[in-house]
C-alpha cells in the first residue's frame, strides 16, 4: 500500500514543540515500512496547491495524519483534513467537521454546554474587552487555538478576579 505522511511545514526556526512532528513522522514511517508500505511525506502550509500537487503525484492509498499546525497556527489544523476531504484521500484521524469543533475551545465549550454536558467556567480575551467578568477562582489560561498542552506552564495556572488582571495575562500569552 502507498502511504503519504501528511505534516506540518516546519519552519528553519522552529520550536521543539514544532519539530517534534518530524519525529512523529519518523516513527510512523518507521513503522509503515516494517510492515511492507510505501510511504512519502507531504509538509502541509499556506500553499496548499503544493501540498495537493504532491499529494495528487502521489496518488496514496492513505494519508497519515500528523498535521496539528498550519503557519504555526492551530487555528488551521482542520485546513489538512479540508483539503485531504476535497481529493477524496482516506486519511487517519479526526474528520473536518470534527476538527473544526473541537479546534476552538469557546466553540468546543458551547457545543458541550448545549448538548448539557457541564463545562468549568470560561471567558476569553474578546468578552473581557468587551466588559465580560473572569471566572472566579483559580483558572487555566490558555490559548484559544492552540492544541493540548502547547503554551502552558506552571504559570497557566493563576488565581485573577480583576478582568483587567487576566486581560494583562493574556496579553502577555499572545492573541486569545
Amino acid at each position: 500500500m502507498r502511504v503519504a505522511i501528511l505534516h506540518d511545514d516546519v519552519a528553519g526556526d522552529a520550536r521543539a514543540d514544532e519539530l517534534d512532528v518530524l519525529v512523529q513522522a519518523d516513527a510512523v514511517e518507521a513503522a509503515l515500512r516494517a510492515l511492507g508500505h510505501r510511504t512519502s511525506r507531504v509538509a502541509l502550509g499556506l500553499r496548499l496547491d503544493d501540498a495537493a500537487a504532491a499529494l495528487r503525484e502521489q496518488a496514496p492509498d492513505a494519508v497519515v495524519n500528523l498535521v496539528e499546525s498550519v503557519d504555526r497556527s492551530g487555528r488551521f489544523a482542520h485546513v489538512a483534513t479540508t483539503l485531504l476531504d476535497h481529493l477524496r484521500l482516506p486519511y487517519t484521524g479526526s474528520g473536518t467537521e470534527a476538527m473544526v469543533l473541537t479546534s476552538s475551545k469557546p466553540l468546543a465549550k458551547r457545543v458541550l454546554a448545549a448538548a448539557g454536558v457541564p463545562t468549568p467556567a470560561w471567558t476569553t480575551a474578546a468578552a473581557l474587552r468587551a466588559g465580560g467578568r473572569p471566572p472566579g477562582g483559580r483558572l487555566i489560561v490558555k490559548s484559544v487555538w492552540e492544541h493540548g498542552s502547547l503554551g502552558l506552564s506552571d504559570d497557566s495556572v493563576c488565581e485573577l478576579r480583576v478582568g483587567g488582571a487576566l486581560l494583562a495575562l493574556l496579553g502577555t500569552r499572545g492573541p486569545a
